[in-house]
């Protein structure tokens, strides 16, 4: 199969057929459509507008994420079910509903969990260590099978590079840019 590159900034990628592989690093899972969401950017520019604070904003987003990852094709076959992490911690014992770093929780249909954060950035944001901190270590739990992190921002950092590239487990990045055509 042929690989393209895609420039994403200082990050170069390649594509091979749905994945992007870091040059600098290991193979993180990067997913890409072939179509574009024109709604999906219209809801995230509502979603930034609307927004009365940050907290606010995020609260927002994760729900928006939480509708997709639980209606979109692909994620309906991936995740059997997808909750809020205060929702999700409430089934739980030792868990409470305290935000620790963790925005959404799926249950894989294989059996597991895949934590999942999402970041709704600017687009311009250099997503650095400080904002994975609290998510990698929240869901170094055994109970968490893989995780996913949505990004709305731009580059990536060396330091966040750096500190996602030894994890031991499945990591999977979406980032708006490539999923939804957002530009």
């Amino acid at each position: 199969m042929e690989q393209s590159q895609i420039s994403l900034k200082e990050s170069p990628l390649f594509l091979t057929g749905n994945r992007y592989v870091r040059t600098h690093t290991r193979l993180f899972h990067f997913k890409r459509r072939n179509r574009t969401n024109p709604g999906f950017q219209s809801t995230l520019d509502y979603i930034r507008e609307a927004a009365q604070s940050e907290r606010q904003k995020g609260d927002l987003f994760e729900r928006l994420m939480l509708t997709y990852f639980s209606q979109d094709p692909d994620y309906k076959e991936q995740f059997s079910e997808v909750y809020l992490y205060k929702d999700w911690a409430a089934l739980q014992t030792g868990y409470d509903a305290n935000d620790i770093g963790i925005d959404l929780v799926a249950k894989e249909s294989d059996g597991g969990y895949c934590a999942i954060q999402c970041k709704c950035y600017a687009e311009n944001t250099r997503i650095s260590k400080p904002h994975l901190d609290s998510f990698i270590a929240a869901s170094a739990s055994e109970l968490f099978t893989s995780r996913l992190i949505v990004d709305t921002g731009g580059e990536w950092g060396p330091n966040a590079l750096r500190t996602i590239d030894p994890i031991p487990d499945k990591l999977c990045i979406i980032q708006t840019l490539l999923i939804f055509g957002v530009n």
